[in-house]
């Protein structure tokens, strides 16, 4: 394997370029926005880790006008189109602000970071600290740059530097607005969300709306916040959205930009294993790859071969989507969960605009959150007029799914004694029929996955008697001849009850194969390690599904 420099946890386009790190030439997207509509907002929405802060830092190089960027660009698509690049390369003032950090428990601390990102932006502009203002303009910059501005002072920051741009540079500013419903998602889960909107709401419209100073915009996010709630009056808005033509080959890896980049690295032969777990998204007619994941996968097969496919979304997401279905007891999406984990396609009402105000009124609207933030994808085509058919996109989301769906149900599960309760006292009465009604209960009241390993059914068990306070619960650890899947003690009476669990796919060899793991506890000597205790139970699980057979024998006592 050829080891690749990749871009590991930077999305700065200068860094990339000058530190000779792979890069998915994406300048072509700068000749589109021109030769499309010049004089246009854009909004692209798009997951989380899709490129949007890399896309928006290239542009910023390209057009900024105090920079000298023509080396960076050296051998990339947008060098050929010469035109383009005379007239426009480090030729305009630009105007580039995040809003990924902007967040907060209460109104005020929300507000505070947002006005410390402008006044982050303003000091960026060193030339207009000499500029021509009068008194009253020159208070409302010095208010910025010191962290005093009031509201009003924040909701026209944006448009009021590109009014100062203009007058220093006598150009128009390009703007470049990233994750700019950030605030609102923070703001919506704080409950200060109905404040904080109009402030939001008033500093995008201000720059955006008929403004003579500003000749582009581009803003990214990853939800399409309605036009009625944030965007009244700005009819310059050209959206595109998951379910847009334009744009797709931009955010994201197409299937030759990852086949690429595996050549490069001498890996060609890896392409099903990324494409079976960080490719399906379908945009614009087009199978697109999650960048992240490709980026951080390849990464660490630089240093091992061996190394299998990860879920690098869940560690850069808490799954506050999916976990807002399962919370909510008004809605029933267990039908649906258990078909889309099996690989299954469900038709839902989606829209391509939200409000947050409304998000849990309706499961549409909940539906529409799921594929607008990339956990479910496009099956096929998208009308908004009718039902839209969607699917998981990759073996990655499965199983975060799979992963999400478990740890909630487990947790709904855990500290209610009427279920822990009942399970412990037939484990030590070694009660197999009244354990495997328990478990199977349970189990009913669960998503089904057709392809369940003995991994999920040890966990589940184990989450399950972990609940019980006056129980203690081991996990996979050696004892006589090998390890054993679970083992419970009693803290009141010394007991021990040590489980081996098993999977078929066959109900009816259920009972045998149970069977087979008791005889497995004995003839590895698991409770060699308890031989301190009065009394030990073996118990040999099988699971089909949502069903349980279980075999039990005394050991000690």
């Amino acid at each position: 394997m050829a080891r690749l420099k990749l871009p590991i946890g930077t999305s700065d386009f200068e860094a990339i370029r000058e530190n000779g790190c792979y890069y998915v030439d994406k300048t072509g997207i700068i000749a589109e926005l021109i030769e499309g509509n010049a004089n246009t907002a854009h909004l692209f929405t798009r997951p989380r880790r899709f490129g949007k802060s890399t896309l928006l830092d290239m542009l910023a190089n390209f057009f900024d006008i105090r920079r000298d960027s023509r080396h960076l660009f050296t051998g990339l698509e947008i060098m050929d189109h010469p035109g383009i690049v005379d007239s426009w390369m480090n030729a305009y003032p630009v105007i580039r602000i995040s809003f990924k950090d902007v967040d907060g428990q209460s109104s005020d601390k929300l507000i505070g970071k947002l006005r410390a990102q402008i006044a982050d932006l303003y000091s960026g502009y060193k030339e207009l600290e000499a500029g021509d203002f009068t008194p009253s303009a020159r208070k409302e910059l010095d208010s910025i740059l010191d962290g005093t501005a009031g509201e009003i002072g924040i909701e026209r920051s944006l448009l009021e530097l590109s009014k100062a741009l203009y007058a220093h540079y006598g150009k128009k500013s390009i703007v470049l607005i990233d994750e700019y419903d950030v605030p609102l998602s923070k703001a919506y889960a704080s409950g200060c969300y109905d404040y904080v909107l109009p402030i939001i709401r008033s500093m995008l419209s201000s720059v955006l709306k008929d403004n003579s100073y500003v000749s582009m915009a581009v803003v990214t996010g990853c939800l399409r916040i309605s036009k009625e709630s944030l965007f009244t009056g700005l009819n310059n808005l050209v959206v595109h959205s998951l379910a847009s033509d334009g744009y797709a080959e931009y955010f994201g890896f197409t299937e030759a930009e990852v086949q690429d980049m595996l050549d490069a690295a001498g890996l060609p032969g890896m392409a099903s294993v990324f494409r079976d777990w960080y490719d399906g998204y379908r945009i614009g007619g087009q199978e697109i790859y999650c960048p992240w994941d490709v980026v951080n996968y390849l990464n660490d097969l630089g240093s091992n071969l061996e190394r299998k496919p990860q879920n690098y979304w869940n560690a850069s997401s808490s799954n506050l989507e999916i976990r807002q279905f399962l919370s909510s007891s008004s809605m029933d999406v267990s039908e649906d969960f258990d078909t889309l984990i099996n690989g299954g396609i469900i038709e839902k009402h989606i829209s391509d605009e939200l409000t947050y105000n409304d998000l849990h009124a309706d499961i549409g609207n909940l539906w529409s959150l799921l594929f607008s933030t990339g956990y479910l994808t496009l099956a096929d085509g998208f009308d908004c007029n009718s039902l839209t058919r969607l699917r998981i996109p990759n073996q990655e989301i499965r199983m975060l799914f799979q992963m999400t769906v478990r740890e909630w149900f487990l947790a709904s599960f855990r500290g209610q004694p009427d279920i822990s309760g009942r399970l412990y006292e037939a484990i030590w009465k070694a009660d197999t029929d009244a354990i495997a009604s328990i478990l199977g209960d349970i189990m009913m009241d669960t998503i089904s996955y057709h392809d369940y390993g003995e991994e999920f059914y040890h966990a589940f068990l184990a989450g399950l008697l972990a609940s019980d306070s006056y129980c203690a619960v081991r996990s996979n650890r050696e004892s006589g001849l090998g390890r054993y899947d679970i083992a419970v003690r009693n803290r009141k009476d010394g007991d021990i009850a040590i489980f081996e669990v098993k999977r078929t796919d066959d109900a009816g060899s259920m009972a045998s194969i149970a069977a087979r793991a008791l005889g497995q506890i004995r003839e590895r000597d698991y409770a060699a390690s308890f031989s301190s205790y009065r009394r030990i139970i073996g118990f040999g699980a099988c699971f089909c599904r949502k069903s349980v057979a279980v075999e039990s024998a005394i050991l000690k006592g």
